[in-house]
């Protein structure tokens, strides 16, 4: 099990924008990981979110596969959360308890390309069935006393830097969650 603290902000972007954005990222000499498919599949859950993480690389071979718990306002600003994050490779029985347990609510399936400085990674996400998005995630694991490495402030601080970096505007910010954009839609049919 780890735990973190992220600060996060997820806003809307176009082809260009993302393009633009890699072209900051790799002059700024971010790390970058291979491009990346992850699947998402939520769970009912009473105190916040719980999803089941499964993320594979280019030639589709699983690398990632986690549940992860949170909590997280829905608001355009910097977001906080606290992750609790399950390794289900060590504790399979998990993952089936889980879905044993709690209804199935959504899945969200995207692209993803990753990348990183220091403790800030950057999302360029293309969502199936909502578009593109950027994300920019601040990051400190909690110690052993449940302290953070790092404060909010700082980490809202990382967060508004970088989108200042790149430019994302206030029309640009999205403060609900990729499933719950896909529940709104979902509803909307109806």
């Amino acid at each position: 099990m780890e735990k973190k603290i992220n600060a996060e902000i997820k806003a809307r972007a176009t082809r260009k924008k993302q393009e633009e954005i890699v072209r900051i990222l790799r002059n700024e000499n971010a790390g970058f990981y291979q491009p990346l498919l992850q699947v998402d599949t939520y769970y009912e859950f009473p105190d916040g979110k719980q999803k089941i993480r499964e993320t594979f690389n280019e030639n589709d071979r699983l690398i990632e596969h986690e549940l992860i718990q949170y909590e997280r306002e829905n608001k355009k600003d910097t977001k906080i959360s606290k992750p609790v994050i399950y390794n289900l490779y060590k504790s399979p029985d998990l993952e089936s308890t889980t879905k044993q347990i709690y209804k199935k609510i959504i899945k969200v399936e995207k692209k993803r390309e990753v990348f990183c400085i220091e403790n800030v990674k950057f999302h360029i996400d293309d969502v199936k069935d909502l578009g593109t998005f950027v994300e920019i995630e601040a990051q400190a694991l909690m110690n052993k006393n449940g302290n953070p490495e790092m404060d909010e402030k700082d980490l809202k601080k990382q967060c508004n830097h970088y989108r200042h970096m790149f430019g994302i505007s206030d029309d640009d910010l999205v403060s609900s969650s990729y499933s719950d954009m896909l529940l709104k839609k979902q509803s909307e049919k109806k």
